[in-house]
C-alpha cells in the first residue's frame, strides 16, 4: 500500500499515469528481452483505457482510484492555496507600496512646516485606514 501512495504521488507531481504501475517501470537492466511481437499485441488488445487498466490488464483497484483521486484533490487544492497566497502577498506589496508613497509625498509637501505636517498626518492616516479595509475585504 505504501508502495502505491509512493507511485500516486510521484503520478500526481509529473503527470505520468503509467508511473502508478509497477509493471510500466522501464526497465533499466540490459539483461531483460524484449518482448515478442505477439505478447506485444496481446498486450495492446488488453488495454482499455490508461485510467482503468494497467499495462498487464489489471484494472485498477476502488481503493487505487479513490486514492488517486483524493490525491488529485489535494494537489489542486496546493495549487489554489499558492495562487491565493500569491494574491494576498501582491495586495500587501501594492498597500505598502502606496501607504510609503503617501508618506513620501507628505513629507515634501509639510516641509519643516510643523503645522501643515500635523494636518496632512490625518489624511495620510485616513489613506492608511482605507488601505487597509480594502486589504481585508471591507466595502469602502
Amino acid at each position: 500500500m505504501a508502495d502505491l501512495v509512493h507511485r500516486l504521488g510521484e503520478a500526481v507531481e509529473t503527470g505520468d499515469r503509467n508511473c502508478l504501475f509497477a509493471s510500466n517501470r522501464h526497465p533499466t537492466s540490459k539483461k531483460e528481452k524484449p518482448v515478442s511481437g505477439e505478447l506485444q499485441r496481446l498486450s495492446t488488445q488488453a488495454e482499455v483505457s490508461p485510467l482503468m487498466r494497467t499495462h498487464g490488464g489489471l484494472v485498477l483497484s476502488n481503493e487505487g482510484r479513490q486514492l488517486q483521486a483524493a490525491l488529485r484533490r489535494e494537489a489542486a487544492n496546493g495549487i489554489v492555496q499558492k495562487a491565493r497566497i500569491a494574491i494576498a502577498s501582491d495586495i500587501a506589496m501594492d498597500a505598502m507600496d502606496s501607504v510609503k508613497e503617501v508618506d513620501d509625498y507628505r513629507r515634501t509637501l509639510a516641509g519643516n512646516d510643523q503645522t501643515l505636517n500635523a494636518l496632512l498626518v490625518e489624511v495620510e492616516m485616513n489613506h492608511v485606514h482605507q488601505v487597509s479595509r480594502i486589504q481585508r475585504g471591507s466595502a469602502f
